[in-house]
Protein backbone atom coordinates (compact mmCIF):
# COMPACT_ATOMS: atom_id res chain seq x y z
CA UNK A 1 0.00 0.00 0.00
CA UNK A 2 1.22 3.79 -0.71
CA UNK A 3 0.35 6.34 1.96
CA UNK A 4 -1.26 9.77 0.55
CA UNK A 5 0.92 12.51 0.71
CA UNK A 6 0.00 15.39 3.06
CA UNK A 7 -1.06 17.91 0.02
CA UNK A 8 -2.69 14.54 -1.60
CA UNK A 9 -5.01 13.69 1.43
CA UNK A 10 -5.87 17.57 2.36
CA UNK A 11 -8.12 17.24 -0.94
CA UNK A 12 -10.19 14.71 1.50
CA UNK A 13 -9.97 16.73 4.34
CA UNK A 14 -11.53 19.69 2.72
CA UNK A 15 -14.28 17.46 0.53
CA UNK A 16 -18.14 18.24 1.29
CA UNK A 17 -21.03 17.22 -0.66
CA UNK A 18 -20.89 21.11 -1.29
CA UNK A 19 -17.91 21.59 -2.68
CA UNK A 20 -16.59 18.18 -4.22
CA UNK A 21 -12.79 17.67 -4.87
CA UNK A 22 -12.70 16.21 -8.37
CA UNK A 23 -12.27 17.49 -11.48
CA UNK A 24 -13.08 16.14 -14.99
CA UNK A 25 -12.40 15.60 -18.61
CA UNK A 26 -14.92 16.00 -21.29
CA UNK A 27 -13.79 14.71 -24.69
CA UNK A 28 -15.85 14.55 -27.80
CA UNK A 29 -14.67 11.74 -30.25
CA UNK A 30 -15.84 11.62 -33.97
CA UNK A 31 -16.64 7.59 -34.32
CA UNK A 32 -14.36 5.96 -37.31
CA UNK A 33 -15.52 3.81 -39.69
CA UNK A 34 -17.57 0.41 -38.96
CA UNK A 35 -20.77 0.15 -36.61
CA UNK A 36 -20.85 2.81 -33.91
CA UNK A 37 -22.59 0.31 -31.32
CA UNK A 38 -19.87 -1.99 -31.71
CA UNK A 39 -16.85 0.68 -31.51
CA UNK A 40 -18.80 1.47 -28.20
CA UNK A 41 -18.76 -2.06 -26.99
CA UNK A 42 -15.07 -2.70 -27.66
CA UNK A 43 -14.45 0.78 -25.89
CA UNK A 44 -16.50 -0.39 -22.72
CA UNK A 45 -14.66 -3.29 -22.49
CA UNK A 46 -11.18 -1.44 -22.88
CA UNK A 47 -11.95 1.03 -19.77
CA UNK A 48 -12.97 -1.76 -18.10
CA UNK A 49 -9.65 -3.99 -18.36
CA UNK A 50 -7.59 -0.76 -17.34
CA UNK A 51 -10.02 -0.52 -14.48
CA UNK A 52 -9.29 -4.21 -13.68
CA UNK A 53 -5.48 -3.92 -14.27
CA UNK A 54 -4.10 -0.10 -14.18
CA UNK A 55 -3.21 1.47 -11.02
CA UNK A 56 -5.09 4.21 -9.96
CA UNK A 57 -7.92 2.49 -11.97
CA UNK A 58 -7.97 -0.26 -9.87
CA UNK A 59 -7.54 1.57 -6.45
CA UNK A 60 -9.61 2.86 -3.48
CA UNK A 61 -8.77 4.38 -0.37
CA UNK A 62 -8.14 2.36 2.66
CA UNK A 63 -8.15 4.55 6.43
CA UNK A 64 -5.28 4.76 8.49
CA UNK A 65 -5.31 2.89 11.53
CA UNK A 66 -7.50 4.20 14.51
CA UNK A 67 -8.50 7.78 12.51
CA UNK A 68 -4.70 9.05 12.72
CA UNK A 69 -2.27 9.60 10.00
CA UNK A 70 -2.61 9.13 6.68
CA UNK A 71 -4.85 7.31 4.30
CA UNK A 72 -3.58 4.61 1.99
CA UNK A 73 -4.22 3.22 -1.65
CA UNK A 74 -4.86 -0.39 -1.86
CA UNK A 75 -5.95 -2.68 -4.53
CA UNK A 76 -10.02 -3.04 -5.21
CA UNK A 77 -10.02 -6.92 -6.07
CA UNK A 78 -13.93 -6.77 -6.70
CA UNK A 79 -14.52 -3.18 -8.59
CA UNK A 80 -17.52 -3.03 -10.06
CA UNK A 81 -17.56 -1.87 -13.70
CA UNK A 82 -20.91 -1.53 -13.93
CA UNK A 83 -21.02 1.31 -11.62
CA UNK A 84 -17.62 2.98 -13.08
CA UNK A 85 -18.28 3.00 -16.47
CA UNK A 86 -21.86 4.25 -17.77
CA UNK A 87 -23.51 5.36 -21.16
CA UNK A 88 -25.95 7.59 -22.13
CA UNK A 89 -27.92 8.11 -25.31
CA UNK A 90 -28.61 11.83 -25.90
CA UNK A 91 -32.20 12.44 -28.32
CA UNK A 92 -34.10 15.12 -29.58
CA UNK A 93 -32.55 18.63 -30.78
CA UNK A 94 -29.79 20.85 -29.53
CA UNK A 95 -27.98 17.80 -28.31
CA UNK A 96 -24.50 19.69 -27.88
CA UNK A 97 -26.32 22.03 -25.16
CA UNK A 98 -27.88 18.35 -24.03
CA UNK A 99 -24.24 17.17 -23.53
CA UNK A 100 -23.05 20.42 -21.63
CA UNK A 101 -26.13 20.15 -19.29
CA UNK A 102 -25.58 16.45 -18.58
CA UNK A 103 -21.76 17.05 -17.98
CA UNK A 104 -22.88 20.05 -15.37
CA UNK A 105 -24.79 17.17 -13.70
CA UNK A 106 -22.43 14.35 -13.98
CA UNK A 107 -19.96 17.17 -12.46
CA UNK A 108 -21.89 18.15 -9.14
CA UNK A 109 -22.50 14.61 -7.85
CA UNK A 110 -19.43 13.57 -5.19
CA UNK A 111 -17.45 10.42 -5.26
CA UNK A 112 -18.03 7.34 -3.81
CA UNK A 113 -15.10 7.33 -1.29
CA UNK A 114 -15.79 3.16 -1.09
CA UNK A 115 -14.99 2.67 -4.22
CA UNK A 116 -11.84 3.85 -6.75
CA UNK A 117 -11.88 7.38 -7.28
CA UNK A 118 -13.25 8.21 -10.51
CA UNK A 119 -16.18 7.29 -13.39
CA UNK A 120 -16.51 7.32 -16.81
CA UNK A 121 -19.40 8.35 -18.75
CA UNK A 122 -19.74 7.41 -22.86
CA UNK A 123 -22.42 9.57 -24.35
CA UNK A 124 -23.70 8.55 -27.48
CA UNK A 125 -26.50 10.50 -29.40
CA UNK A 126 -23.87 13.43 -30.84
CA UNK A 127 -24.84 14.85 -34.40
CA UNK A 128 -21.93 14.39 -36.92
CA UNK A 129 -21.38 11.18 -36.04
CA UNK A 130 -19.79 12.06 -33.13
CA UNK A 131 -19.49 10.89 -28.99
CA UNK A 132 -18.42 12.23 -25.93
CA UNK A 133 -16.40 10.64 -23.08
CA UNK A 134 -17.16 12.39 -19.56
CA UNK A 135 -14.31 11.25 -17.07
CA UNK A 136 -14.22 12.40 -13.48
CA UNK A 137 -11.07 11.64 -11.33
CA UNK A 138 -10.65 12.52 -7.16
CA UNK A 139 -8.24 15.62 -7.13
CA UNK A 140 -6.32 12.59 -3.87
CA UNK A 141 -5.10 10.84 -7.32
CA UNK A 142 -3.19 13.09 -9.41
CA UNK A 143 -3.77 16.49 -10.46
CA UNK A 144 -4.01 17.41 -14.17
CA UNK A 145 -0.67 17.25 -15.83
CA UNK A 146 -0.60 14.12 -14.01
CA UNK A 147 -4.01 13.03 -15.27
CA UNK A 148 -3.34 14.52 -19.29
CA UNK A 149 -0.24 12.15 -19.15
CA UNK A 150 -1.75 9.14 -18.13
CA UNK A 151 -4.40 9.98 -20.75
CA UNK A 152 -1.89 10.31 -23.13
CA UNK A 153 -0.31 6.86 -21.92
CA UNK A 154 -3.06 4.19 -21.97
CA UNK A 155 -6.05 5.65 -23.49
CA UNK A 156 -5.09 8.28 -26.46
CA UNK A 157 -2.92 7.52 -29.56
CA UNK A 158 -1.37 9.70 -31.89
CA UNK A 159 -1.32 7.13 -34.18
CA UNK A 160 -5.03 6.35 -35.80
CA UNK A 161 -4.57 2.59 -36.26
CA UNK A 162 -2.93 2.27 -32.60
CA UNK A 163 -4.95 -0.34 -30.43
CA UNK A 164 -5.83 0.10 -26.80
CA UNK A 165 -4.98 -3.56 -25.83
CA UNK A 166 -0.91 -2.41 -26.99
CA UNK A 167 -1.02 0.55 -24.78
CA UNK A 168 -2.38 -1.19 -21.78
CA UNK A 169 0.28 -4.08 -22.10
CA UNK A 170 3.21 -1.27 -22.10
CA UNK A 171 1.99 -0.03 -18.97
CA UNK A 172 0.41 -2.88 -16.95
CA UNK A 173 3.87 -4.08 -15.36
CA UNK A 174 4.74 0.12 -14.04
CA UNK A 175 2.37 -0.60 -10.92
CA UNK A 176 2.62 3.08 -9.74
CA UNK A 177 1.02 1.89 -6.53
CA UNK A 178 2.51 -1.42 -5.67
CA UNK A 179 2.78 -2.06 -2.12
CA UNK A 180 5.65 -0.70 -0.41
CA UNK A 181 8.13 -2.68 1.45
CA UNK A 182 8.44 -2.60 5.33
CA UNK A 183 11.18 -0.45 6.30
CA UNK A 184 13.49 -1.58 9.34
CA UNK A 185 12.86 1.05 12.69
CA UNK A 186 16.49 2.56 11.82
CA UNK A 187 15.53 2.80 7.90
CA UNK A 188 12.68 4.95 9.47
CA UNK A 189 14.71 6.98 11.32
CA UNK A 190 17.34 7.98 8.85
CA UNK A 191 14.31 9.13 6.88
CA UNK A 192 12.97 11.01 9.37
CA UNK A 193 16.05 12.94 10.01
CA UNK A 194 16.80 13.19 6.43
CA UNK A 195 12.78 14.93 5.77
CA UNK A 196 13.44 17.14 9.42
CA UNK A 197 16.60 18.58 7.59
CA UNK A 198 15.30 18.85 4.43
CA UNK A 199 12.50 21.09 5.87
CA UNK A 200 15.16 23.03 7.83
CA UNK A 201 17.10 23.91 5.13
CA UNK A 202 13.63 24.96 2.68
CA UNK A 203 12.79 27.23 5.36
CA UNK A 204 16.19 29.01 5.20
CA UNK A 205 15.71 28.94 1.66
CA UNK A 206 12.20 30.67 1.74
CA UNK A 207 13.75 33.04 4.08
CA UNK A 208 16.93 34.06 1.93
CA UNK A 209 14.71 33.98 -1.37
CA UNK A 210 11.95 36.37 0.11
CA UNK A 211 14.98 39.05 0.99
CA UNK A 212 15.86 38.25 -2.54
CA UNK A 213 12.39 38.66 -3.99
CA UNK A 214 11.69 42.02 -2.34
CA UNK A 215 15.25 43.42 -4.05
CA UNK A 216 13.78 42.22 -7.93
CA UNK A 217 10.07 43.87 -7.18
CA UNK A 218 11.66 47.29 -7.42
CA UNK A 219 13.22 46.41 -11.28
CA UNK A 220 10.21 45.10 -12.76
CA UNK A 221 8.37 48.28 -13.57
CA UNK A 222 4.42 48.53 -12.66
CA UNK A 223 4.36 45.16 -11.33
CA UNK A 224 1.38 44.89 -8.73
CA UNK A 225 2.01 41.94 -6.58
CA UNK A 226 -1.07 40.69 -4.60
CA UNK A 227 -0.54 39.69 -0.49
CA UNK A 228 -1.74 36.11 0.27
CA UNK A 229 -5.09 36.73 2.05
CA UNK A 230 -5.60 40.27 0.84
CA UNK A 231 -8.14 39.74 -1.77
CA UNK A 232 -11.43 41.61 -1.51
CA UNK A 233 -14.58 39.79 -1.35
CA UNK A 234 -16.61 39.88 -4.52
CA UNK A 235 -19.99 38.60 -5.44
CA UNK A 236 -17.86 35.36 -6.91
CA UNK A 237 -17.18 34.84 -3.38
CA UNK A 238 -20.51 33.37 -2.43
CA UNK A 239 -21.72 30.36 -0.37
CA UNK A 240 -20.69 27.34 -2.83
CA UNK A 241 -23.96 24.49 -3.13
CA UNK A 242 -23.60 21.15 -4.54
CA UNK A 243 -24.90 22.52 -8.10
CA UNK A 244 -22.56 23.21 -10.85
CA UNK A 245 -22.95 24.70 -14.32
CA UNK A 246 -20.21 23.96 -16.65
CA UNK A 247 -19.32 26.09 -20.29
CA UNK A 248 -17.29 25.84 -22.81
CA UNK A 249 -15.45 28.60 -25.31
CA UNK A 250 -13.31 27.57 -27.90
CA UNK A 251 -10.73 29.99 -29.71
CA UNK A 252 -7.97 29.60 -32.20
CA UNK A 253 -4.61 28.51 -30.44
CA UNK A 254 -2.45 30.82 -33.34
CA UNK A 255 -4.42 34.19 -32.76
CA UNK A 256 -2.98 33.86 -28.93
CA UNK A 257 -0.31 33.07 -29.69
CA UNK A 258 -0.16 36.40 -32.44
CA UNK A 259 -1.30 38.13 -29.24
CA UNK A 260 1.35 37.15 -26.90
CA UNK A 261 4.28 37.56 -29.58
CA UNK A 262 3.28 40.85 -30.09
CA UNK A 263 2.98 42.35 -26.95
CA UNK A 264 6.03 40.34 -25.68
CA UNK A 265 3.97 38.72 -23.09
CA UNK A 266 2.57 34.68 -22.43
CA UNK A 267 -0.14 32.98 -23.67
CA UNK A 268 -0.92 32.46 -19.98
CA UNK A 269 -0.84 35.99 -19.34
CA UNK A 270 -3.38 36.65 -22.79
CA UNK A 271 -5.64 33.96 -21.22
CA UNK A 272 -5.43 35.70 -17.55
CA UNK A 273 -6.45 39.34 -19.27
CA UNK A 274 -9.22 38.07 -21.13
CA UNK A 275 -10.41 36.34 -17.67
CA UNK A 276 -10.29 39.63 -16.03
CA UNK A 277 -11.68 41.70 -18.95
CA UNK A 278 -14.65 39.41 -18.83
CA UNK A 279 -15.20 39.64 -15.34
CA UNK A 280 -15.31 43.47 -15.31
CA UNK A 281 -17.80 43.05 -18.23
CA UNK A 282 -20.14 41.16 -15.57
CA UNK A 283 -19.23 43.24 -12.59
CA UNK A 284 -19.95 46.28 -14.80
CA UNK A 285 -23.56 44.59 -16.07
CA UNK A 286 -24.12 44.15 -11.63
CA UNK A 287 -23.21 47.31 -10.86
CA UNK A 288 -20.85 46.22 -8.87
CA UNK A 289 -17.18 48.26 -8.17
CA UNK A 290 -14.23 48.60 -10.01
CA UNK A 291 -12.16 49.84 -7.85
CA UNK A 292 -10.14 47.19 -6.95
CA UNK A 293 -8.84 44.16 -9.00
CA UNK A 294 -10.05 40.51 -8.38
CA UNK A 295 -7.04 38.20 -7.36
CA UNK A 296 -5.94 35.05 -9.20
CA UNK A 297 -4.60 31.86 -8.17
CA UNK A 298 -2.55 30.67 -11.07
CA UNK A 299 -1.14 26.43 -10.73
CA UNK A 300 2.17 26.02 -11.55
CA UNK A 301 3.34 22.48 -12.39
CA UNK A 302 6.35 21.18 -10.73
CA UNK A 303 6.40 18.12 -12.44
CA UNK A 304 7.84 17.19 -16.28
CA UNK A 305 5.74 16.15 -19.03
CA UNK A 306 6.42 12.04 -18.81
CA UNK A 307 4.95 9.48 -20.15
CA UNK A 308 5.09 7.21 -17.67
CA UNK A 309 1.84 6.65 -15.27
CA UNK A 310 2.38 8.68 -12.76
CA UNK A 311 0.30 10.11 -9.67
CA UNK A 312 0.14 12.33 -6.73
CA UNK A 313 -0.52 16.35 -6.85
CA UNK A 314 2.88 18.54 -7.76
CA UNK A 315 1.69 21.86 -8.06
CA UNK A 316 2.32 25.11 -6.16
CA UNK A 317 0.72 28.31 -7.46
CA UNK A 318 1.20 32.44 -7.71
CA UNK A 319 -1.23 35.12 -7.10
CA UNK A 320 -1.82 37.56 -9.63
CA UNK A 321 -4.17 40.78 -10.27
CA UNK A 322 -6.29 40.05 -13.15
CA UNK A 323 -6.83 43.78 -13.75
CA UNK A 324 -10.62 43.91 -13.52
CA UNK A 325 -10.09 47.58 -12.51
CA UNK A 326 -8.32 48.61 -16.00
CA UNK A 327 -10.41 49.34 -18.68
CA UNK A 328 -8.33 48.89 -21.55
CA UNK A 329 -7.28 45.36 -22.73
CA UNK A 330 -3.87 46.48 -23.88
CA UNK A 331 -2.90 48.09 -20.57
CA UNK A 332 -4.59 45.00 -18.72
CA UNK A 333 -2.50 42.50 -20.50
CA UNK A 334 0.85 44.46 -19.92
CA UNK A 335 -0.01 44.71 -16.06
CA UNK A 336 -1.09 41.46 -15.99
CA UNK A 337 2.74 40.47 -17.59
CA UNK A 338 4.87 42.31 -15.29
CA UNK A 339 2.48 40.49 -12.18
CA UNK A 340 3.30 37.84 -13.27
CA UNK A 341 7.35 38.03 -13.85
CA UNK A 342 7.68 39.35 -10.30
CA UNK A 343 5.54 36.38 -8.30
CA UNK A 344 7.14 33.66 -10.27
CA UNK A 345 10.02 35.22 -9.26
CA UNK A 346 9.42 33.71 -5.51
CA UNK A 347 9.65 30.24 -6.75
CA UNK A 348 12.80 30.78 -8.94
CA UNK A 349 15.94 29.08 -7.37
CA UNK A 350 14.01 27.40 -4.78
CA UNK A 351 13.90 23.55 -3.66
CA UNK A 352 11.26 21.28 -4.42
CA UNK A 353 11.09 20.63 -0.78
CA UNK A 354 11.39 24.18 -0.62
CA UNK A 355 8.41 25.26 -2.84
CA UNK A 356 6.17 22.40 -1.50
CA UNK A 357 6.78 23.65 2.27
CA UNK A 358 5.83 27.13 1.17
CA UNK A 359 2.67 26.12 -0.51
CA UNK A 360 1.26 24.28 2.85
CA UNK A 361 2.40 27.21 4.41
CA UNK A 362 0.45 29.70 2.78
CA UNK A 363 -3.05 27.65 2.11
CA UNK A 364 -2.66 25.81 5.30
CA UNK A 365 -5.16 28.68 7.02
CA UNK A 366 -7.46 28.66 3.79
CA UNK A 367 -7.46 24.54 4.61
CA UNK A 368 -8.59 25.02 7.83
CA UNK A 369 -10.85 26.94 7.14
CA UNK A 370 -12.81 24.36 4.32
CA UNK A 371 -12.07 21.77 7.03
CA UNK A 372 -14.17 23.51 9.68
CA UNK A 373 -16.50 25.37 7.92
CA UNK A 374 -15.05 28.73 9.02
CA UNK A 375 -15.57 30.51 5.69
CA UNK A 376 -17.68 33.80 6.31
CA UNK A 377 -15.97 36.62 7.61
CA UNK A 378 -12.55 34.47 6.91
CA UNK A 379 -9.95 36.63 4.72
CA UNK A 380 -9.50 34.71 1.35
CA UNK A 381 -6.18 33.91 -0.10
CA UNK A 382 -7.53 34.91 -3.77
CA UNK A 383 -10.96 35.14 -6.06
CA UNK A 384 -10.93 32.00 -8.48
CA UNK A 385 -8.15 29.78 -10.08
CA UNK A 386 -7.57 29.81 -13.49
CA UNK A 387 -5.20 26.98 -14.76
CA UNK A 388 -3.48 26.62 -17.86
CA UNK A 389 -2.93 22.86 -18.89
CA UNK A 390 -0.51 22.30 -22.23
CA UNK A 391 -1.89 19.49 -24.18
CA UNK A 392 -1.09 17.55 -27.52
CA UNK A 393 -0.07 19.58 -30.36
CA UNK A 394 -1.02 16.49 -32.75
CA UNK A 395 -4.56 15.61 -33.21
CA UNK A 396 -5.16 12.19 -30.95
CA UNK A 397 -7.13 9.32 -31.23
CA UNK A 398 -8.87 6.10 -28.61
CA UNK A 399 -9.26 3.54 -30.94
CA UNK A 400 -9.62 5.28 -34.29
CA UNK A 401 -11.98 7.80 -33.02
CA UNK A 402 -10.44 10.78 -33.37
CA UNK A 403 -10.58 13.47 -30.66
CA UNK A 404 -12.56 16.53 -32.00
CA UNK A 405 -12.45 18.85 -28.73
CA UNK A 406 -10.50 18.30 -25.23
CA UNK A 407 -12.49 20.50 -21.92
CA UNK A 408 -11.54 20.31 -18.40
CA UNK A 409 -14.52 21.02 -15.91
CA UNK A 410 -12.75 21.26 -12.74
CA UNK A 411 -13.54 21.89 -9.20
CA UNK A 412 -14.82 24.48 -6.65
CA UNK A 413 -13.86 25.36 -3.30
CA UNK A 414 -16.67 27.08 -0.53
CA UNK A 415 -16.91 30.61 -1.10
CA UNK A 416 -15.49 30.51 -4.36
CA UNK A 417 -17.96 29.81 -7.00
CA UNK A 418 -15.96 30.14 -10.47
CA UNK A 419 -13.00 28.39 -11.68
CA UNK A 420 -11.47 28.64 -15.52
CA UNK A 421 -9.40 25.82 -16.85
CA UNK A 422 -8.08 26.13 -19.96
CA UNK A 423 -6.21 23.21 -22.39
CA UNK A 424 -4.62 23.58 -25.34
CA UNK A 425 -5.08 20.96 -27.64
CA UNK A 426 -4.34 20.46 -31.48
CA UNK A 427 -4.37 24.46 -32.63
CA UNK A 428 -7.26 25.09 -30.41
CA UNK A 429 -7.49 26.66 -26.84
CA UNK A 430 -10.59 25.03 -24.62
CA UNK A 431 -11.99 27.03 -21.99
CA UNK A 432 -13.84 25.55 -19.59
CA UNK A 433 -16.00 27.61 -17.16
CA UNK A 434 -17.37 25.85 -14.03
CA UNK A 435 -19.30 27.55 -11.28
CA UNK A 436 -22.15 27.10 -8.36
CA UNK A 437 -25.11 26.75 -10.57
CA UNK A 438 -27.26 28.62 -8.05
CA UNK A 439 -24.76 31.59 -6.70
CA UNK A 440 -23.45 32.51 -10.53
CA UNK A 441 -26.61 31.11 -12.82
CA UNK A 442 -25.52 33.26 -15.46
CA UNK A 443 -21.96 31.33 -16.64
CA UNK A 444 -23.58 31.85 -20.47
CA UNK A 445 -22.73 35.48 -20.11
CA UNK A 446 -19.35 35.01 -18.73
CA UNK A 447 -18.40 33.09 -21.56
CA UNK A 448 -19.91 35.08 -23.97
CA UNK A 449 -18.18 38.39 -22.39
CA UNK A 450 -14.65 35.41 -22.44
CA UNK A 451 -14.97 35.87 -26.41
CA UNK A 452 -15.90 39.88 -26.54
CA UNK A 453 -13.14 40.61 -24.15
CA UNK A 454 -10.65 38.36 -26.80
CA UNK A 455 -11.82 39.96 -29.99
CA UNK A 456 -11.30 43.51 -28.06
CA UNK A 457 -7.78 42.94 -27.61
CA UNK A 458 -6.90 41.19 -30.91
CA UNK A 459 -8.64 44.37 -32.79
CA UNK A 460 -6.16 46.74 -30.44
CA UNK A 461 -2.63 44.84 -30.97
CA UNK A 462 -3.54 44.85 -34.86
CA UNK A 463 -4.58 48.06 -34.51
CA UNK A 464 -1.31 49.18 -33.05
CA UNK A 465 0.95 47.48 -35.57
Amino acid sequence: MKKLSVADSLFLRVERCSHPMHFGTLQIYRYPDGDAQSYIEELVHYVAEIARTIAPFNQRLRPPRYGIGLPSWEVDDNIDIDHHIRQVKLSGTDKDEQLIELTSRLHSSILDRSRPLWECTLIDGLDGGRFGAYWKFHHAYWDGVSALNTMDTIILSKKPDSLASDRIMGVRGNNVFESEKRDTVSVIARKYFHSFSQNIKSIQELSHNNKKVKRRRRKVSGAKIPGWYTASSSFINSPVSKNRRIATVTFSLSEFKYVATNTKSSINDVILAVSGGALRRLLVEKGLPLDKSLIVSVPVSLRKKSSQVDTGNAISDVLCEVGSDIRDPVERLSSIHSSMIASKRKLVSLSKTAIRNYTLITSFPFALSQIFGLTKGIPIPYNFIVSNVVGSEEPLYLNGAKLESFYSPSLLFQMQCLNITVVSYAGKLNFSLTACRDTLPDLDNLASYIRQEFSALLDSVQSIR
